[in-house]
């Protein structure tokens, strides 16, 4: 409170005190200010010395206003400040110790920031949540789930050679193991030509307690096998749907858009359902950017900003329905996921992608997984989930047959571009390619938005093999 306060509501204060001064002996009327009293209280606050403080203190003031003096004087004692509160969690934290000691700080700050070196690989040790979730959006995650983020986020793109030799440390072995880009089989024959090759007995037997120790590690531990687990966006995705519609995470189905589990022991695969209304939909948004940035993938502003282009403005702008917002958001993660050279991520897969193209392989699978949005109006329209309907007639009855679509003015097809398996609806009920197998590169010799099309270079190359002279990394305007 400002001094000016004080002088000002004391008075008024002290006038409470009136009556008790009357009952103040004779005797002790003039001792509570004595000159000595109010130079040394003065003094003690910094007043400098007090002017005429003898007469005005002993004769002036009178033992009725004594007590009003004594309340001014207490005023300026100097109150105990409270203490500092986080500015990011605002207290409610229990483990937050921002301002409780030097270089303490708060849990939504410290585990993020921690568990973004770990992903980016400039510090060791394992991922953790706790204290920076509530309890009840731990247990979406597993401590071998938090093991499965670091193993996604680290490993090479998918089908990148493997070497190794029998020198190999049985450390490095494992991670590869883990991140899918050895199998146990390759793994069984190459520790057999190591042991064949090896002439010494003890390294014969060293070989051979190697290879049975991976072997052993691959049966009981939730490593991958040869089935690709997916990528990191697409996976948490899962996640968070399961969590969602189910409040349990599936983890024992293959990470697919298609229908289909597989069985077996838990690994790092997980299925992808749907949601069923919107606002589940909205809550899957808002749990996704949770942990996103939680477990420090990125900050709050890449991924908002993601689903403000990829989501909110394909239900307002574009005036698409939110089932195709939400499988345009599936097809871009796999974008980013299955670029070589990490060509595409969030911030610019939106512009750097044929968002048309994308945009009618999300409309293709709306039509499965959100048939709702494209039945004829009237009567009661209720959703179909393909995954509990064994009559539906794309339930995985359609397969590629090799053959594609010759029409030249056709859209080229995303798989044959991006590698992958044709999704059913993609293919006609013969299991012919609706799309064109040709390179759709971006070049700078077609016009606007033109694409390579196998015009030049090597005869049935795709975007990735794509060495047209004319190819550019940039759309045409």
């Amino acid at each position: 409170m400002h001094l000016l306060r004080v002088c000002v509501l004391l008075p008024i204060i002290g006038m409470g005190f009136e009556p008790f001064s009357r009952n103040v002996p004779k005797d002790h009327q003039d001792s509570i200010l004595t000159p000595e009293f109010w130079g040394t209280f003065t003094g003690s606050f910094g007043l400098g010395k007090p002017l005429g403080v003898s007469n005005w203190a002993s004769k002036a003031v009178g033992s009725r206003a004594r007590p009003k003096m004594l309340l001014l004087g207490l005023a300026f004692i100097t109150p105990v400040s409270a203490p500092t509160l986080c500015p990011t969690c605002f207290g409610n934290i229990p483990s937050c110790t921002f301002g409780a000691a030097s270089g303490a700080a708060c849990p939504a700050v410290v585990v993020p920031r921690d568990n973004a070196a770990i992903i980016t690989g400039s510090s060791t040790g394992a991922l953790k949540l706790a204290g920076c979730l509530a309890p009840r959006f731990l247990r979406m995650l597993s401590r071998s789930e938090l093991s499965t983020v670091t193993t996604l986020a680290s490993r090479p793109p998918p089908g990148t050679a493997i070497t190794f030799t029998a020198a190999s440390k049985l450390k490095d072995l494992v991670v590869y193991l883990k991140q899918g880009l050895i199998s146990k089989e390759q793994l069984e024959v190459a520790f057999a030509e190591f042991i064949d090759a090896e002439s010494n007995a003890d390294k014969k037997k060293e070989l051979r307690e190697n290879v049975k120790f991976l072997m052993n590690a691959a049966d009981t531990s939730e490593l991958a096998g040869d089935e690709d687990p997916g990528g990191l966006y697409s996976w948490l995705l899962g996640m968070v749907v399961s969590f969602v519609l189910t409040g349990a995470v599936v983890t024992a189905s293959a990470l697919s858009s298609g229908p289909g589990t597989s069985t077996g022991t838990a690994k790092h695969k997980v299925k992808i359902p749907r949601p069923k209304t919107l606002l589940q939909f909205m809550e899957i948004l808002n749990l996704y950017v949770m942990f996103f940035v939680a477990l420090g993938l990125g900050p709050a502003s890449l991924i908002t900003s993601f689903i403000q282009y990829v989501i909110m403005d394909t239900i307002s702008v574009r005036k698409y329905e939110w089932g195709i917002a939400f499988e345009l958001m599936l097809v871009l993660f796999r974008k980013i996921e299955n670029s070589t050279g990490n060509k595409f991520n969030l911030g610019n897969v939106i512009d750097e992608v044929h968002l048309n193209s994308a945009l009618e392989e999300a409309t293709e699978a709306a039509k499965i997984y959100f048939p709702l949005f494209f039945r004829a109006r009237g009567g009661k329209l209720q959703h179909v989930d393909p995954e509990a309907d064994p009559d539906h007639e794309n339930k995985g009855k359609k397969e590629f047959n090799g053959k594609f679509n010759k029409d030249p003015t056709c859209r080229a097809c995303a798989v044959f571009n991006s590698g992958g398996k044709h999704k059913p609806h993609m293919l006609d009920n013969d299991g012919t390619c609706r799309f064109a197998h040709k390179c759709d590169h971006w070049v700078d010799d077609q016009g606007p938005g033109g694409i390579c099309r196998n015009k030049a270079g090597k005869p049935g190359h795709n975007r990735l093999d794509c060495d047209n002279p004319r190819k550019c990394d940039a759309k045409v305007q």
